[in-house]
Protein backbone atom coordinates (compact mmCIF):
# COMPACT_ATOMS: atom_id res chain seq x y z
CA UNK A 1 0.00 0.00 0.00
CA UNK A 2 1.32 3.44 -0.86
CA UNK A 3 2.08 6.06 1.84
CA UNK A 4 -0.81 8.13 0.48
CA UNK A 5 -3.25 5.30 1.13
CA UNK A 6 -1.75 4.60 4.56
CA UNK A 7 -2.54 8.16 5.64
CA UNK A 8 -6.20 7.47 5.09
CA UNK A 9 -6.23 3.90 6.47
CA UNK A 10 -8.29 4.76 9.59
CA UNK A 11 -10.91 6.45 7.43
CA UNK A 12 -10.88 3.53 5.02
CA UNK A 13 -11.49 1.06 7.85
CA UNK A 14 -14.40 3.22 9.02
CA UNK A 15 -15.91 3.40 5.55
CA UNK A 16 -15.50 -0.31 4.88
CA UNK A 17 -17.08 -1.16 8.21
CA UNK A 18 -19.96 1.29 7.76
CA UNK A 19 -20.55 0.96 4.05
CA UNK A 20 -19.57 -1.67 1.52
CA UNK A 21 -18.85 -4.65 3.76
CA UNK A 22 -21.67 -4.19 6.22
CA UNK A 23 -24.02 -3.84 3.25
CA UNK A 24 -22.88 -7.16 1.81
CA UNK A 25 -23.68 -8.76 5.18
CA UNK A 26 -23.72 -7.33 8.67
CA UNK A 27 -20.19 -8.56 9.34
CA UNK A 28 -17.14 -6.55 10.39
CA UNK A 29 -14.40 -7.16 7.78
CA UNK A 30 -11.30 -9.06 8.86
CA UNK A 31 -8.05 -7.11 8.80
CA UNK A 32 -6.74 -8.91 5.72
CA UNK A 33 -9.82 -7.81 3.81
CA UNK A 34 -8.44 -4.29 3.94
CA UNK A 35 -4.86 -4.84 2.87
CA UNK A 36 -4.61 -8.22 1.16
CA UNK A 37 -3.38 -8.17 -2.45
CA UNK A 38 -3.20 -4.36 -2.49
CA UNK A 39 0.25 -4.32 -4.05
CA UNK A 40 0.55 -7.94 -5.18
CA UNK A 41 0.45 -9.53 -8.61
CA UNK A 42 -3.03 -9.29 -10.19
CA UNK A 43 -5.33 -12.16 -9.36
CA UNK A 44 -5.84 -14.94 -11.85
CA UNK A 45 -8.89 -14.50 -14.05
CA UNK A 46 -11.71 -16.93 -13.24
CA UNK A 47 -14.87 -17.33 -15.25
CA UNK A 48 -18.47 -17.70 -14.06
CA UNK A 49 -20.11 -21.13 -13.94
CA UNK A 50 -23.24 -19.66 -15.59
CA UNK A 51 -23.88 -16.70 -17.92
CA UNK A 52 -23.59 -13.38 -16.14
CA UNK A 53 -26.96 -12.10 -14.89
CA UNK A 54 -27.15 -8.28 -14.79
CA UNK A 55 -30.52 -8.43 -13.01
CA UNK A 56 -28.93 -10.31 -10.10
CA UNK A 57 -25.97 -7.94 -10.29
CA UNK A 58 -28.27 -4.93 -9.94
CA UNK A 59 -29.26 -5.93 -6.41
CA UNK A 60 -25.62 -6.43 -5.43
CA UNK A 61 -24.66 -3.11 -6.98
CA UNK A 62 -27.40 -1.27 -5.10
CA UNK A 63 -26.20 -2.67 -1.78
CA UNK A 64 -22.43 -2.76 -2.17
CA UNK A 65 -21.47 -0.25 -4.87
CA UNK A 66 -24.08 2.50 -5.18
CA UNK A 67 -23.33 4.07 -1.77
CA UNK A 68 -20.02 5.32 -3.22
CA UNK A 69 -20.29 5.02 -7.00
CA UNK A 70 -23.88 6.29 -7.16
CA UNK A 71 -27.02 4.75 -8.62
CA UNK A 72 -25.94 5.64 -12.17
CA UNK A 73 -22.24 5.04 -11.61
CA UNK A 74 -21.23 8.71 -11.73
CA UNK A 75 -19.21 8.66 -8.51
CA UNK A 76 -21.86 10.65 -6.64
CA UNK A 77 -23.19 8.18 -4.08
CA UNK A 78 -24.21 9.30 -0.57
CA UNK A 79 -20.89 8.05 0.88
CA UNK A 80 -18.70 9.58 -1.86
CA UNK A 81 -17.99 12.78 0.06
CA UNK A 82 -16.57 10.79 2.96
CA UNK A 83 -13.67 9.60 0.81
CA UNK A 84 -10.55 11.70 0.10
CA UNK A 85 -10.73 10.56 -3.55
CA UNK A 86 -13.89 10.72 -5.62
CA UNK A 87 -15.10 7.22 -6.54
CA UNK A 88 -14.44 6.36 -10.17
CA UNK A 89 -17.30 7.42 -12.50
CA UNK A 90 -17.72 3.89 -13.89
CA UNK A 91 -21.06 4.81 -15.47
CA UNK A 92 -19.46 7.28 -17.90
CA UNK A 93 -19.57 5.88 -21.41
CA UNK A 94 -16.08 7.02 -22.42
CA UNK A 95 -14.56 5.39 -19.35
CA UNK A 96 -16.42 2.10 -19.71
CA UNK A 97 -15.87 1.92 -23.49
CA UNK A 98 -12.11 1.70 -22.87
CA UNK A 99 -12.35 -0.93 -20.10
CA UNK A 100 -11.93 -4.66 -20.68
CA UNK A 101 -14.27 -6.82 -18.52
CA UNK A 102 -11.20 -8.76 -17.32
CA UNK A 103 -9.68 -5.60 -15.86
CA UNK A 104 -12.84 -4.61 -14.03
CA UNK A 105 -13.27 -8.18 -12.73
CA UNK A 106 -9.81 -7.96 -11.16
CA UNK A 107 -10.63 -4.60 -9.57
CA UNK A 108 -13.88 -5.98 -8.12
CA UNK A 109 -11.99 -9.01 -6.82
CA UNK A 110 -8.84 -7.47 -5.34
CA UNK A 111 -9.86 -3.82 -5.02
CA UNK A 112 -7.80 -0.71 -5.67
CA UNK A 113 -6.91 0.73 -2.30
CA UNK A 114 -4.94 3.64 -3.74
CA UNK A 115 -8.36 4.87 -4.91
CA UNK A 116 -10.12 3.51 -1.78
CA UNK A 117 -11.88 0.71 -3.62
CA UNK A 118 -12.15 -2.33 -1.28
CA UNK A 119 -11.69 -5.96 -2.44
CA UNK A 120 -14.83 -8.10 -2.74
CA UNK A 121 -13.21 -11.54 -3.11
CA UNK A 122 -14.31 -12.48 0.41
CA UNK A 123 -17.75 -10.90 0.12
CA UNK A 124 -19.01 -12.07 -3.28
CA UNK A 125 -18.63 -15.47 -4.87
CA UNK A 126 -17.36 -15.91 -8.43
CA UNK A 127 -20.80 -15.80 -10.06
CA UNK A 128 -21.84 -12.72 -8.07
CA UNK A 129 -18.71 -10.82 -9.13
CA UNK A 130 -19.47 -11.48 -12.79
CA UNK A 131 -23.14 -10.61 -12.26
CA UNK A 132 -22.30 -7.23 -10.74
CA UNK A 133 -19.69 -6.70 -13.48
CA UNK A 134 -22.35 -7.27 -16.16
CA UNK A 135 -24.70 -4.82 -14.45
CA UNK A 136 -21.94 -2.24 -13.98
CA UNK A 137 -21.15 -2.35 -17.71
CA UNK A 138 -24.86 -1.99 -18.49
CA UNK A 139 -24.90 1.40 -16.73
CA UNK A 140 -22.96 2.89 -19.64
CA UNK A 141 -24.17 0.61 -22.41
CA UNK A 142 -26.33 2.29 -24.99
CA UNK A 143 -29.86 1.25 -23.97
CA UNK A 144 -30.80 1.53 -27.61
CA UNK A 145 -28.73 -1.56 -28.33
CA UNK A 146 -31.45 -3.87 -26.99
CA UNK A 147 -33.21 -4.12 -30.31
CA UNK A 148 -31.11 -2.12 -32.73
CA UNK A 149 -27.91 -4.03 -31.92
CA UNK A 150 -29.72 -7.34 -32.19
CA UNK A 151 -31.09 -6.44 -35.63
CA UNK A 152 -27.67 -5.35 -36.86
CA UNK A 153 -26.04 -8.50 -35.49
CA UNK A 154 -28.62 -10.71 -37.23
CA UNK A 155 -27.94 -8.84 -40.49
CA UNK A 156 -24.14 -9.19 -40.31
CA UNK A 157 -23.79 -12.23 -38.08
CA UNK A 158 -21.45 -14.22 -40.30
CA UNK A 159 -18.91 -11.43 -40.74
CA UNK A 160 -19.02 -10.49 -37.04
CA UNK A 161 -18.56 -14.06 -35.84
CA UNK A 162 -15.55 -14.39 -38.13
CA UNK A 163 -14.01 -11.27 -36.55
CA UNK A 164 -14.80 -11.90 -32.86
CA UNK A 165 -14.80 -15.04 -30.65
CA UNK A 166 -18.20 -14.15 -29.19
CA UNK A 167 -18.90 -17.62 -27.79
CA UNK A 168 -15.65 -17.72 -25.79
CA UNK A 169 -15.86 -15.55 -22.68
CA UNK A 170 -12.21 -16.38 -21.91
CA UNK A 171 -11.18 -14.45 -25.00
CA UNK A 172 -13.92 -11.82 -25.04
CA UNK A 173 -13.14 -10.76 -21.47
CA UNK A 174 -10.05 -9.05 -22.89
CA UNK A 175 -12.09 -7.00 -25.41
CA UNK A 176 -13.19 -3.51 -24.43
CA UNK A 177 -16.18 -2.01 -26.21
CA UNK A 178 -13.77 0.11 -28.23
CA UNK A 179 -11.87 -3.03 -29.26
CA UNK A 180 -15.13 -4.74 -30.27
CA UNK A 181 -16.15 -1.72 -32.33
CA UNK A 182 -12.74 -1.68 -34.02
CA UNK A 183 -13.00 -5.36 -34.98
CA UNK A 184 -16.56 -4.94 -36.30
CA UNK A 185 -15.62 -1.83 -38.27
CA UNK A 186 -12.94 -3.80 -40.10
CA UNK A 187 -15.26 -6.74 -40.72
CA UNK A 188 -18.25 -4.63 -41.88
CA UNK A 189 -16.84 -1.28 -43.11
CA UNK A 190 -20.21 -0.11 -44.44
CA UNK A 191 -21.67 0.43 -40.96
CA UNK A 192 -22.30 3.98 -39.73
CA UNK A 193 -20.86 5.26 -36.47
CA UNK A 194 -24.12 5.00 -34.52
CA UNK A 195 -24.59 1.42 -35.77
CA UNK A 196 -21.11 0.53 -34.54
CA UNK A 197 -21.90 2.00 -31.11
CA UNK A 198 -25.11 -0.01 -30.85
CA UNK A 199 -23.30 -3.19 -31.89
CA UNK A 200 -20.48 -2.56 -29.42
CA UNK A 201 -22.90 -2.51 -26.49
CA UNK A 202 -24.91 -5.47 -27.75
CA UNK A 203 -21.93 -7.68 -28.57
CA UNK A 204 -20.21 -7.02 -25.26
CA UNK A 205 -23.41 -7.99 -23.46
CA UNK A 206 -23.88 -11.28 -25.34
CA UNK A 207 -20.20 -12.12 -24.96
CA UNK A 208 -20.85 -12.17 -21.19
CA UNK A 209 -23.93 -14.29 -21.78
CA UNK A 210 -26.23 -11.43 -20.83
CA UNK A 211 -27.83 -10.05 -23.97
CA UNK A 212 -29.99 -6.99 -23.27
CA UNK A 213 -33.67 -7.60 -23.75
CA UNK A 214 -35.65 -5.54 -26.21
CA UNK A 215 -38.70 -3.89 -24.67
CA UNK A 216 -41.93 -5.75 -25.20
CA UNK A 217 -44.19 -4.33 -27.85
CA UNK A 218 -47.29 -2.64 -26.51
CA UNK A 219 -50.49 -1.53 -28.16
CA UNK A 220 -51.04 -1.18 -31.88
CA UNK A 221 -48.09 -1.35 -34.28
CA UNK A 222 -46.65 2.01 -35.23
CA UNK A 223 -48.00 3.50 -38.46
CA UNK A 224 -45.58 3.76 -41.37
CA UNK A 225 -44.54 6.85 -43.29
CA UNK A 226 -41.73 8.39 -45.32
CA UNK A 227 -38.96 10.69 -44.02
CA UNK A 228 -36.95 12.89 -46.38
CA UNK A 229 -33.98 15.20 -46.22
CA UNK A 230 -31.03 16.78 -47.98
CA UNK A 231 -27.25 16.40 -47.87
CA UNK A 232 -24.99 19.20 -49.03
CA UNK A 233 -21.24 19.67 -49.37
CA UNK A 234 -20.26 22.83 -47.50
CA UNK A 235 -16.83 23.06 -49.11
CA UNK A 236 -17.38 23.22 -52.86
CA UNK A 237 -20.99 22.08 -53.33
CA UNK A 238 -19.87 18.92 -55.18
CA UNK A 239 -21.22 15.80 -53.49
CA UNK A 240 -19.15 12.64 -53.81
CA UNK A 241 -21.01 9.74 -55.46
CA UNK A 242 -22.14 6.74 -53.45
CA UNK A 243 -23.00 8.55 -50.21
CA UNK A 244 -25.25 6.75 -47.80
CA UNK A 245 -27.34 8.15 -44.99
CA UNK A 246 -28.51 6.12 -41.98
CA UNK A 247 -31.74 6.74 -40.08
CA UNK A 248 -32.06 6.02 -36.35
CA UNK A 249 -35.45 5.90 -34.64
CA UNK A 250 -35.88 6.15 -30.88
CA UNK A 251 -38.75 5.43 -28.55
CA UNK A 252 -37.75 7.10 -25.32
CA UNK A 253 -34.18 5.91 -24.77
CA UNK A 254 -34.51 2.78 -26.90
CA UNK A 255 -33.38 2.37 -30.48
CA UNK A 256 -36.34 0.83 -32.31
CA UNK A 257 -35.46 1.34 -35.96
CA UNK A 258 -32.46 1.70 -38.26
CA UNK A 259 -32.54 2.11 -42.03
CA UNK A 260 -30.04 3.05 -44.73
CA UNK A 261 -30.71 4.98 -47.94
CA UNK A 262 -28.70 6.23 -50.89
CA UNK A 263 -28.12 9.93 -51.49
CA UNK A 264 -28.99 10.89 -55.08
CA UNK A 265 -26.97 13.21 -57.31
CA UNK A 266 -29.00 16.21 -56.10
CA UNK A 267 -28.28 15.36 -52.47
CA UNK A 268 -31.79 14.18 -51.67
CA UNK A 269 -32.57 11.06 -49.64
CA UNK A 270 -35.77 9.32 -48.63
CA UNK A 271 -36.60 6.65 -46.09
CA UNK A 272 -39.81 4.85 -47.01
CA UNK A 273 -42.02 2.61 -44.91
CA UNK A 274 -40.67 3.99 -41.61
CA UNK A 275 -42.62 3.01 -38.45
CA UNK A 276 -43.42 6.54 -37.27
CA UNK A 277 -45.49 6.08 -34.14
CA UNK A 278 -46.49 8.21 -31.21
CA UNK A 279 -43.57 9.39 -29.10
CA UNK A 280 -40.92 8.37 -31.63
CA UNK A 281 -38.07 10.62 -32.70
CA UNK A 282 -35.61 10.19 -35.55
CA UNK A 283 -32.27 11.54 -36.72
CA UNK A 284 -30.04 10.76 -39.69
CA UNK A 285 -26.27 10.65 -40.05
CA UNK A 286 -23.73 10.58 -42.87
CA UNK A 287 -20.18 9.27 -42.54
CA UNK A 288 -17.73 11.04 -44.86
CA UNK A 289 -13.94 11.02 -44.94
CA UNK A 290 -13.74 9.58 -41.44
CA UNK A 291 -16.12 12.06 -39.83
CA UNK A 292 -19.78 11.69 -38.84
CA UNK A 293 -22.33 14.42 -39.56
CA UNK A 294 -25.79 14.49 -37.99
CA UNK A 295 -29.19 15.97 -38.71
CA UNK A 296 -31.53 17.56 -36.22
CA UNK A 297 -34.18 15.39 -34.54
CA UNK A 298 -37.58 14.86 -36.09
CA UNK A 299 -40.43 14.68 -33.60
CA UNK A 300 -43.82 13.06 -33.99
CA UNK A 301 -45.67 14.31 -37.05
CA UNK A 302 -42.58 15.76 -38.79
CA UNK A 303 -41.61 14.15 -42.08
CA UNK A 304 -38.90 16.43 -43.50
CA UNK A 305 -35.50 17.34 -42.04
CA UNK A 306 -35.68 21.12 -42.23
CA UNK A 307 -31.91 21.69 -42.30
CA UNK A 308 -29.55 19.92 -44.71
CA UNK A 309 -26.87 17.62 -43.32
CA UNK A 310 -23.75 19.56 -44.27
CA UNK A 311 -20.57 17.59 -44.85
CA UNK A 312 -17.12 18.98 -45.57
CA UNK A 313 -13.97 18.13 -47.40
CA UNK A 314 -10.96 17.82 -45.12
CA UNK A 315 -7.58 19.48 -44.71
CA UNK A 316 -4.60 19.24 -42.37
CA UNK A 317 -3.90 22.97 -42.56
CA UNK A 318 -4.43 24.58 -39.15
CA UNK A 319 -3.73 28.09 -40.45
CA UNK A 320 -7.49 28.56 -40.92
CA UNK A 321 -8.04 28.17 -37.16
CA UNK A 322 -8.02 30.92 -34.55
CA UNK A 323 -8.83 31.08 -30.85
CA UNK A 324 -11.72 33.50 -30.43
CA UNK A 325 -11.47 33.50 -26.66
CA UNK A 326 -9.05 32.07 -24.15
CA UNK A 327 -10.14 32.18 -20.53
CA UNK A 328 -7.67 31.38 -17.75
CA UNK A 329 -9.02 30.89 -14.23
CA UNK A 330 -6.58 30.82 -11.31
CA UNK A 331 -7.73 29.41 -7.98
CA UNK A 332 -6.04 28.69 -4.68
CA UNK A 333 -7.60 25.71 -2.98
CA UNK A 334 -4.76 24.19 -0.99
CA UNK A 335 -1.46 25.40 0.44
CA UNK A 336 1.40 25.47 -2.02
CA UNK A 337 -0.59 25.14 -5.26
CA UNK A 338 -2.62 27.13 -7.76
CA UNK A 339 -5.26 25.47 -9.92
CA UNK A 340 -5.11 26.67 -13.53
CA UNK A 341 -8.27 26.21 -15.62
CA UNK A 342 -8.03 27.04 -19.34
CA UNK A 343 -10.96 27.25 -21.74
CA UNK A 344 -10.35 27.61 -25.49
CA UNK A 345 -13.06 28.61 -27.95
CA UNK A 346 -11.84 28.06 -31.52
CA UNK A 347 -13.26 29.12 -34.89
CA UNK A 348 -12.53 27.52 -38.24
CA UNK A 349 -12.74 30.33 -40.79
CA UNK A 350 -12.02 27.99 -43.72
CA UNK A 351 -14.36 25.79 -45.71
CA UNK A 352 -12.81 22.44 -44.80
CA UNK A 353 -12.80 20.34 -41.66
CA UNK A 354 -9.34 20.25 -40.10
CA UNK A 355 -8.39 16.63 -39.39
CA UNK A 356 -5.26 14.79 -38.19
CA UNK A 357 -2.30 14.57 -40.57
CA UNK A 358 -2.18 10.82 -39.94
CA UNK A 359 -4.02 8.23 -37.89
CA UNK A 360 -3.23 8.84 -34.24
CA UNK A 361 -1.79 12.32 -34.87
CA UNK A 362 -3.32 15.24 -32.92
CA UNK A 363 -5.10 18.09 -34.69
CA UNK A 364 -4.36 20.72 -32.05
CA UNK A 365 -1.39 20.89 -29.68
CA UNK A 366 -1.40 22.37 -26.20
CA UNK A 367 1.77 23.15 -24.24
CA UNK A 368 1.82 22.78 -20.47
CA UNK A 369 4.23 24.74 -18.26
CA UNK A 370 7.03 22.88 -16.52
CA UNK A 371 5.84 21.57 -13.19
CA UNK A 372 2.19 21.08 -14.20
CA UNK A 373 0.45 18.13 -12.53
CA UNK A 374 -3.00 16.55 -12.09
CA UNK A 375 -4.16 17.25 -15.64
CA UNK A 376 -7.95 16.96 -15.97
CA UNK A 377 -10.35 17.37 -18.92
CA UNK A 378 -13.96 18.45 -19.18
CA UNK A 379 -14.69 15.65 -21.62
CA UNK A 380 -12.80 12.85 -23.28
CA UNK A 381 -10.15 10.52 -21.91
CA UNK A 382 -6.40 11.05 -21.72
CA UNK A 383 -4.45 8.70 -24.01
CA UNK A 384 -7.60 8.17 -26.07
CA UNK A 385 -8.87 11.51 -27.34
CA UNK A 386 -5.82 13.31 -25.91
CA UNK A 387 -2.28 12.08 -26.53
CA UNK A 388 0.80 13.08 -24.51
CA UNK A 389 3.50 15.12 -26.26
CA UNK A 390 6.89 16.34 -25.08
CA UNK A 391 5.44 19.81 -24.41
CA UNK A 392 2.00 18.81 -23.15
CA UNK A 393 -0.75 17.01 -25.05
CA UNK A 394 -2.58 16.94 -28.38
CA UNK A 395 -6.28 16.64 -29.21
CA UNK A 396 -7.39 14.20 -31.92
CA UNK A 397 -10.79 15.84 -32.48
CA UNK A 398 -11.41 17.45 -35.86
CA UNK A 399 -12.46 21.11 -36.07
CA UNK A 400 -15.44 21.75 -38.35
CA UNK A 401 -15.87 25.01 -40.31
CA UNK A 402 -17.75 27.81 -38.60
CA UNK A 403 -17.49 30.27 -35.75
CA UNK A 404 -16.76 28.82 -32.34
CA UNK A 405 -17.20 25.24 -33.50
CA UNK A 406 -14.62 23.80 -31.09
CA UNK A 407 -14.38 24.17 -27.34
CA UNK A 408 -11.94 22.64 -24.86
CA UNK A 409 -11.67 23.06 -21.11
CA UNK A 410 -8.87 21.50 -19.10
CA UNK A 411 -7.15 22.14 -15.79
CA UNK A 412 -3.91 21.40 -13.98
CA UNK A 413 -2.06 22.41 -10.82
CA UNK A 414 1.15 24.38 -10.41
CA UNK A 415 3.26 24.85 -7.27
CA UNK A 416 2.60 28.28 -5.75
CA UNK A 417 3.51 29.97 -2.50
CA UNK A 418 4.22 33.68 -3.12
CA UNK A 419 5.10 34.15 -6.80
CA UNK A 420 4.95 32.34 -10.11
CA UNK A 421 5.86 33.20 -13.69
CA UNK A 422 3.36 31.19 -15.73
CA UNK A 423 4.09 31.11 -19.49
CA UNK A 424 1.15 30.20 -21.75
CA UNK A 425 2.47 29.09 -25.15
CA UNK A 426 -0.17 29.78 -27.82
CA UNK A 427 -0.02 27.47 -30.81
CA UNK A 428 -2.85 29.28 -32.65
CA UNK A 429 -3.62 32.98 -33.12
CA UNK A 430 -5.60 34.28 -30.13
CA UNK A 431 -7.95 37.24 -30.47
CA UNK A 432 -8.51 37.90 -26.77
CA UNK A 433 -7.43 36.53 -23.40
CA UNK A 434 -9.18 37.01 -20.07
CA UNK A 435 -7.60 35.98 -16.78
CA UNK A 436 -9.63 35.57 -13.59
CA UNK A 437 -7.75 35.45 -10.30
CA UNK A 438 -9.63 34.18 -7.28
CA UNK A 439 -10.18 37.21 -5.10
CA UNK A 440 -7.56 37.45 -2.39
CA UNK A 441 -3.98 38.55 -1.97
CA UNK A 442 -2.68 37.35 -5.36
CA UNK A 443 -2.55 39.76 -8.31
CA UNK A 444 -1.56 39.48 -11.97
CA UNK A 445 1.29 41.83 -12.79
CA UNK A 446 1.83 42.11 -16.55
CA UNK A 447 2.04 45.05 -18.94
CA UNK A 448 0.14 42.94 -21.48
CA UNK A 449 -3.03 42.88 -19.34
CA UNK A 450 -5.33 45.51 -17.90
CA UNK A 451 -7.31 44.99 -14.73
CA UNK A 452 -11.03 45.10 -15.44
CA UNK A 453 -12.62 45.00 -12.02
CA UNK A 454 -14.25 42.21 -10.03
CA UNK A 455 -16.80 39.67 -11.14
CA UNK A 456 -18.85 37.12 -9.23
CA UNK A 457 -19.06 33.61 -10.68
CA UNK A 458 -20.80 30.75 -8.88
CA UNK A 459 -20.77 32.48 -5.46
CA UNK A 460 -17.08 33.36 -5.65
CA UNK A 461 -15.37 36.63 -6.53
CA UNK A 462 -12.64 36.96 -9.13
CA UNK A 463 -10.44 39.84 -10.19
CA UNK A 464 -10.58 40.06 -14.00
CA UNK A 465 -7.76 41.03 -16.35
CA UNK A 466 -8.06 41.51 -20.12
CA UNK A 467 -5.28 41.29 -22.69
CA UNK A 468 -4.34 44.59 -24.31
CA UNK A 469 -3.97 43.06 -27.76
CA UNK A 470 -4.01 39.89 -29.83
CA UNK A 471 -1.46 37.10 -30.05
CA UNK A 472 0.05 35.35 -33.07
CA UNK A 473 0.66 31.61 -33.33
CA UNK A 474 3.82 30.79 -31.41
CA UNK A 475 3.54 33.75 -29.02
CA UNK A 476 3.67 33.33 -25.27
CA UNK A 477 1.39 35.11 -22.82
CA UNK A 478 3.39 35.73 -19.66
CA UNK A 479 1.32 35.64 -16.47
CA UNK A 480 3.28 36.93 -13.48
CA UNK A 481 1.47 36.11 -10.24
CA UNK A 482 2.51 37.85 -7.06
CA UNK A 483 1.14 37.58 -3.54
CA UNK A 484 0.74 35.06 -0.75
CA UNK A 485 -1.27 31.92 -1.48
CA UNK A 486 -4.57 32.67 0.30
CA UNK A 487 -5.44 28.95 0.72
CA UNK A 488 -9.03 29.77 -0.13
CA UNK A 489 -11.92 27.36 -0.52
CA UNK A 490 -14.98 27.00 -2.71
CA UNK A 491 -15.10 28.82 -6.05
CA UNK A 492 -14.91 27.14 -9.41
CA UNK A 493 -12.49 24.52 -8.08
CA UNK A 494 -15.54 22.74 -6.75
CA UNK A 495 -16.43 21.61 -10.28
CA UNK A 496 -13.16 19.72 -10.72
CA UNK A 497 -13.01 16.01 -9.97
CA UNK A 498 -10.39 13.30 -9.94
CA UNK A 499 -9.79 10.57 -12.56
CA UNK A 500 -9.27 13.15 -15.32
CA UNK A 501 -12.92 14.17 -15.36
CA UNK A 502 -14.26 17.72 -14.92
CA UNK A 503 -17.86 17.69 -13.79
CA UNK A 504 -20.19 20.66 -13.84
CA UNK A 505 -18.83 21.86 -17.20
CA UNK A 506 -22.20 23.17 -18.34
CA UNK A 507 -22.44 25.54 -15.38
CA UNK A 508 -18.83 26.63 -15.79
CA UNK A 509 -19.24 27.22 -19.53
CA UNK A 510 -22.32 29.37 -18.95
CA UNK A 511 -20.51 31.30 -16.24
CA UNK A 512 -17.51 31.98 -18.47
CA UNK A 513 -19.82 33.00 -21.32
CA UNK A 514 -21.54 35.48 -19.03
CA UNK A 515 -18.14 36.76 -18.00
CA UNK A 516 -17.25 37.56 -21.61
CA UNK A 517 -20.54 39.36 -22.11
CA UNK A 518 -19.74 41.39 -19.01
CA UNK A 519 -16.27 42.21 -20.31
CA UNK A 520 -17.66 43.24 -23.69
CA UNK A 521 -20.17 45.55 -22.04
CA UNK A 522 -17.42 47.07 -19.96
CA UNK A 523 -15.21 47.63 -22.96
CA UNK A 524 -18.01 48.93 -25.17
CA UNK A 525 -19.39 51.66 -22.89
CA UNK A 526 -17.30 54.63 -21.64
CA UNK A 527 -20.25 55.62 -19.45
CA UNK A 528 -20.09 52.27 -17.68
CA UNK A 529 -16.35 52.64 -17.02
CA UNK A 530 -16.89 56.17 -15.68
CA UNK A 531 -19.64 54.85 -13.44
CA UNK A 532 -17.29 52.20 -12.09
CA UNK A 533 -14.67 54.86 -11.31
CA UNK A 534 -17.32 56.87 -9.46
CA UNK A 535 -18.42 53.82 -7.45
CA UNK A 536 -14.78 53.03 -6.65
CA UNK A 537 -14.22 56.60 -5.42
CA UNK A 538 -17.30 56.32 -3.21
CA UNK A 539 -16.10 53.03 -1.72
CA UNK A 540 -12.70 54.54 -0.95
CA UNK A 541 -14.24 57.67 0.59
CA UNK A 542 -16.41 55.47 2.79
CA UNK A 543 -13.39 53.49 3.96
CA UNK A 544 -14.56 50.24 2.33
CA UNK A 545 -11.35 49.68 0.36
CA UNK A 546 -7.65 49.99 1.18
CA UNK A 547 -5.70 52.84 -0.41
CA UNK A 548 -3.23 50.62 -2.32
CA UNK A 549 -6.05 48.53 -3.76
CA UNK A 550 -8.01 51.69 -4.59
CA UNK A 551 -5.09 53.26 -6.46
CA UNK A 552 -4.39 50.05 -8.41
CA UNK A 553 -8.01 49.55 -9.47
CA UNK A 554 -8.48 53.23 -10.35
CA UNK A 555 -5.36 53.23 -12.54
CA UNK A 556 -6.61 50.11 -14.29
CA UNK A 557 -10.05 51.64 -14.90
CA UNK A 558 -8.48 54.83 -16.27
CA UNK A 559 -6.36 52.74 -18.67
CA UNK A 560 -9.46 50.84 -19.71
CA UNK A 561 -11.33 54.12 -20.30
CA UNK A 562 -8.54 55.40 -22.52
CA UNK A 563 -8.63 52.20 -24.54
CA UNK A 564 -12.42 52.29 -24.89
CA UNK A 565 -12.37 55.93 -25.97
CA UNK A 566 -9.65 55.14 -28.50
CA UNK A 567 -11.64 52.23 -29.91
Amino acid sequence: MTPRALRWLPLLVLLLTACEFSLAGDVTPPPDAIISHADSTPVALEYPPAPADPAAGAAIYTQSCAPCHGASGLGDGPQANMLPVQPAPIGLTERADAAAPADWYRIITQGNLDNFMPPFANQLDLQQRWDVLAYTLSLSQDPLAAEGGEQLYARHQEAIQAALPLADIRQMAAYSRNAIIGAVEQAVPSLASAELLALGSYLQAISLGAAPQAPAAEGEPAPNGALRGQVQDGTDGELAPGLQVTLFGYEGQTLVHTQTAEVNAAGRFSFDDVPVGEGRTFFASVDYLGLSYFSEFLSEGEREFSQPITIYETTHDTSQLAVERLTVILEFERPGFVRVVQQYLVSNIGMRAVTPTAEGAPVLLYDLPEGASDLAFSEGVFRERYLPTQQGFGDLRAVLPGLQTYQLLFAYEMPYTRNLDLPLVLNLPVRSVAVLVQDGSVTLQSADFTEAGEQQIQDAYYRAYVSNGTYSAGDTAELRLRGRNPQGSGGLQAVLASDGVVVGLAALTVAVGLLWLWLRRMQASPDEVLAQITRLDERFAAGDIAENQYKRQRAALKAQLRRVMKD
